[in-house]
C-alpha cells in the first residue's frame, strides 16, 4: 500500500498518473490553504462586523485591481514553454523573473501611488501601504509555483502554500484576538505572506542562484510577443472580477461591500477545485496541442467532464442550502448575504468550466481570438453594475457580474466547442440526474427541519449514489488510475 501510494503520488509515470498526482497535492493545497483562510474570513467577519470588514475587503479589491499589472501571463507562459521546451527551462525561468520583479515594481508603485485617488471610503486608504507588501509578496511565490508547475511537481508546491496559510490563521488570528480593526488584520495578511515567500526562495534557490547566468536578452521580445494577448485579456477578466467589489464601494456603503465579500469567500473556496484540475493538466495539454490533436481532444473533454462532477452538485447543494450556510458561517447580521450567495452559486456553471477553457485557449495560443468577446463581457459588466447598484446593492451586484460572466464565458465556450468538436453532452447528463436526485434528498430533509451536517453528508452520499446507479464513467476510470499504480508495483 506504501509503495503504491509513493509511485501515485510522488513520481511522474504516465500522463493520467501525472494529471492525477498533480491533482491530489494541488487538491491538498488549494482545499486545506482555502479551508484555512476561510477561518479567518468567518473570525473577521464576524468580529470586525460587516462595516470593518467592507473596509478590508474593499482596500483588497483596489489592491488587486491595481495588481493586475504584475499579473499579465507571466506565470503561465513560463509553465507553458517551460513544459513544451525543457531544455531551455532555465532561461525562460531567468527572462520571466526579471520580467515579473519589473512588472511587480510598477503594481506595487500603482497601489500605494494611484489607489488613494479610487477608493471612496476613506478607512481604506491607511491600508494601502501593507496591501502593497502583500500583492508583492504574494506574486513573487505565485512566480515560484509555476516554476515549480513547469516540473510537474505540485507537491512542493502544496507543502510551501499550506506552510503560508497555517502561518496566515497564527498571525491573523492573533491579531485579531488582541486588537481588532481592518489594520491589524492587513499587516498580518502582509506578514504571513512574506514567511511563505521566504521559504519558496529557499526551496528554489539553486534556479535562483543561475538567475543572472541564464538570463537571456534573446528572448524579451518573444515573451513579450506571447504574453499581451494574455495581458489584454488578464486586464478584461480583472474588470469582471474587480469591478463589482469597486462599485459598490464607488456608489454604496461599506456594509454592502462587507455582504458582499461574505458572499464571494466560500464562491473562491469552492473555485479551488475548478482550478486544481486546470492546473494539473495545462502541462499535457500544453504539449499535446502541439503534436497530437486527438489526445488533446480527449484531455480537454476528460477534464470539462471532471469540472461539471464537481459543479453541478455544488450549483444545487448552494442553492438549496445558502441560507443555513449563511447564518452558520456569519450570523444573522448577514442575513442579506444569503441572497447574493445562491445567485453567484448560478455562476459556477460558468466560472468553472471556464477555468479548464482558459488553459485550452492558452496551450493553443488562441488569447488573441477572445479579445472582443472578454471586452463585451467586461463593458456589459460595468453597465449592468451602474443600473443595478443603486437601486439593489449586493445583491444587484451579483445578478449583473453572473450576467456579464454569461455573456463573455459563454460565447467563448461556443466558439471553443466548435474549434475542437468537443462532446459535452454525453459526458455530463448522468451528473444531472444525480445532482436533481440530491437536490430532492436535499428539499426532503429541509422540510423535516434535519440539522444541518446531517443533511450535507446525506447529500454527499445521495450524489455518490446517484453516479453509481447511472454508472458515470469517470467513477470507472479513477479506479482504473488507482488499479494502475498496484499495478505498476508488481
Amino acid at each position: 500500500m506504501s509503495h503504491r501510494l509513493t509511485r501515485l503520488l510522488l513520481s511522474n509515470e504516465t500522463v493520467a498518473q501525472t494529471v492525477l498526482k498533480n491533482s491530489f497535492w494541488l487538491g491538498v493545497s488549494q482545499i486545506l490553504s482555502r479551508l484555512l483562510r476561510a477561518v479567518i474570513v468567518i473570525y473577521a467577519a464576524r468580529t470586525l462586523g460587516a462595516n470593518g470588514y467592507g473596509v478590508f475587503s474593499y482596500a483588497l479589491a483596489i489592491g488587486g485591481f491595481l495588481a493586475l499589472f504584475s499579473d499579465i501571463g507571466v506565470n503561465w507562459i513560463l509553465v507553458r514553454e517551460g513544459a513544451k521546451n525543457p531544455h531551455l527551462r532555465g532561461k525562460y525561468l531567468a527572462t520571466t523573473f526579471f520580467i515579473k520583479v519589473t512588472l511587480l515594481t510598477v503594481s506595487c508603485l500603482l497601489v500605494l501611488f494611484a489607489a488613494p485617488y479610487f477608493i471612496k471610503i476613506e478607512a481604506a486608504k491607511v491600508l494601502l501601504p501593507w496591501v502593497g507588501l502583500l500583492f508583492l509578496s504574494d506574486g513573487l511565490r505565485e512566480f515560484g509555483f509555476a516554476v515549480v508547475r513547469t516540473m510537474e511537481k505540485m507537491e512542493i508546491e502544496a507543502g510551501i502554500n499550506i506552510f503560508t496559510n497555517f502561518a496566515t490563521v497564527a498571525i491573523a488570528i492573533t491579531a485579531l484576538i488582541y486588537h481588532p480593526s481592518p489594520y491589524n488584520l492587513t499587516v498580518a495578511y502582509a506578514i504571513a505572506s512574506v514567511v511563505g515567500s521566504v521559504m519558496a526562495a529557499y526551496w528554489l534557490r539553486q534556479w535562483l542562484n543561475r538567475l543572472a547566468v541564464d538570463f537571456s536578452h534573446q528572448l524579451i521580445r518573444p515573451l513579450i510577443d506571447a504574453i499581451w494577448p494574455f495581458a489584454a485579456t488578464n486586464l478584461l477578466w480583472s474588470v469582471l472580477t474587480f469591478t463589482d467589489t469597486l462599485m459598490l464601494g464607488w456608489i454604496h456603503t461599506a456594509e454592502q461591500v462587507g455582504w458582499y465579500a461574505a458572499a464571494q469567500r466560500p464562491v473562491q473556496l469552492l473555485l479551488s477545485l475548478p482550478f486544481i484540475v486546470a492546473a494539473s493538466v495545462l502541462p499535457s495539454l500544453s504539449r499535446f496541442a502541439l503534436t497530437d490533436n486527438v489526445k488533446f481532444k480527449q484531455l480537454f473533454e476528460r477534464a470539462l467532464a471532471l469540472v461539471m462532477l464537481i459543479t453541478l452538485p455544488l450549483v444545487g447543494g448552494t442553492w438549496m442550502m445558502s441560507q443555513p450556510l449563511t447564518l452558520l458561517l456569519y450570523g444573522p447580521d448577514y442575513l442579506a448575504t444569503a441572497t447574493v450567495l445562491r445567485i453567484l452559486s448560478i455562476g459556477f456553471l460558468i466560472t468553472f468550466p471556464w477555468v479548464v477553457v482558459t488553459n485550452a485557449i492558452f496551450a493553443q495560443n488562441l488569447q488573441k481570438a477572445f479579445l472582443p468577446h472578454m471586452l463585451f463581457g467586461a463593458i456589459s459588466n460595468i453597465i449592468l453594475n451602474w443600473f443595478m447598484i443603486p437601486q439593489w446593492g449586493a445583491t444587484g451586484a451579483a445578478v449583473a457580474t453572473v450576467i456579464s460572466q454569461l455573456a463573455a464565458y459563454g460565447w467563448i465556450f461556443l466558439v471553443i466547442r466548435r474549434r475542437n468538436q468537443l462532446v459535452v453532452v454525453p459526458h455530463i447528463y448522468r451528473m444531472v440526474i444525480a445532482t436533481v436526485a440530491m437536490m430532492g434528498l436535499i428539499w426532503l430533509m429541509q422540510l423535516w427541519q434535519t440539522n444541518f451536517y446531517i443533511t450535507v453528508g446525506s447529500a454527499v452520499v445521495g450524489y455518490g449514489l446517484g453516479l453509481w446507479i447511472t454508472r458515470e464513467p469517470l467513477l470507472k476510470q479513477l479506479g482504473q488510475i488507482w488499479r494502475g499504480a498496484e499495478s505498476a508495483k508488481n
